[in-house]
């Protein structure tokens, strides 16, 4: 008899730490599921976009349009372009304005590399506009540049 009642103490105790094990397992993916809060979405675009909000634009310095060959070998193809150069809060257009010629080298010299089938791509003109920018920000030292904007975008 001593056997059949230790035999069932035994067999009530594993149920009972069974269950608790349950319940533990149970509980972590109620937290994990419900109750925990997602960790904040940050990637780069996002701490880009906070760089750039800590500096306001101000002024948007515009260029002469500029007619720029393309880079096609089989056939003539060429891009008008028009360039606004948006300014740093407190940087006048007219204090910058001698050093704009800057911008339009550059819009030549990357412009002229790309193919008029580059150029027609979804989301071409987006992406040309970030590498120039890109490269406008570097020659004015990431100061008083901010971006540069197409007024007009024409491939022919």
């Amino acid at each position: 008899m001593a056997d059949a009642t230790d035999d069932e103490a035994a067999a009530a105790k594993k149920k009972k730490k069974k269950m608790m094990i349950g319940g533990l397992v149970a509980a972590g993916l109620a937290y994990q599921f419900v109750l925990k809060k997602p960790p904040p979405a940050e990637d780069a675009a996002a701490a880009a976009a906070a760089a750039e909000e800590m500096i306001e634009e101000g002024e948007v310095a515009p260029l002469e349009e500029l007619v720029v060959n393309l880079a096609d070998q089989d056939e003539i193809h060429y891009a008008r372009i028009g360039v606004g150069v948006v300014l740093e809060m407190g940087i006048a257009t007219a204090d910058i304005e001698l050093e704009l010629a800057k911008v339009s080298d550059i819009v030549i010299d990357i412009v002229s590399t790309k193919t008029f089938d580059e150029l027609r791509t979804p989301g071409a003109t987006t992406s040309l506009k970030d590498e120039i920018s890109a490269a406008a920000r570097a020659a004015f030292d990431d100061e008083r540049v901010m971006r540069v904007i197409f007024t007009t975008f024409v491939t022919q």
